[in-house]
């Protein structure tokens, strides 16, 4: 993609940061390390059992088992408060080890709970 002027790369849904730090390794290894380009970590907004489905079966992502415990409760304001503390710790902790500064954030819809995200993530200042 890079060699067909790709000017970056949206990951796939990614829930833990060592595979952020693995997919840069990876591009590391390949490419001269000027010529990588910007690479945007995805992150997915998990708030019903059909959007986990759709990531295992589709993407062959697994998502995490807590995200996946809460949504067995059906206990919306639990799972809203779930999703946005295991984002917001996910996405400070890429950027405070790749001082990245720009994610890809899958809503699935659910726009409040993005922009709730979005609100925490701001307040990190990271």
């Amino acid at each position: 993609k890079k060699h067909a002027g790709a000017d970056f790369f949206v990951t796939q849904p990614i829930f833990e940061p060592e595979t952020y730090t693995r997919i840069m390794r990876l591009y590391k290894d390949l490419l001269n390390e000027n010529d990588i380009p910007e690479i945007i970590p995805g992150i997915s907004i998990i708030s019903d059992i059909r959007i986990a489905s759709f990531l295992i079966e589709r993407s062959g992502v697994k998502p995490p088992s807590k995200i996946l415990e809460v949504l067995k409760r059906e206990d919306f304001s639990l799972i809203k408060e779930t999703n946005i503390e295991f984002i917001s710790d996910l996405v400070r902790k890429i950027c405070v080890n790749h001082e990245k500064k720009i994610f890809y954030i899958s809503t699935f819809g659910d726009i409040d709970m993005a922009l709730e995200i979005g609100g925490s993530i701001k307040k990190m200042n990271c």
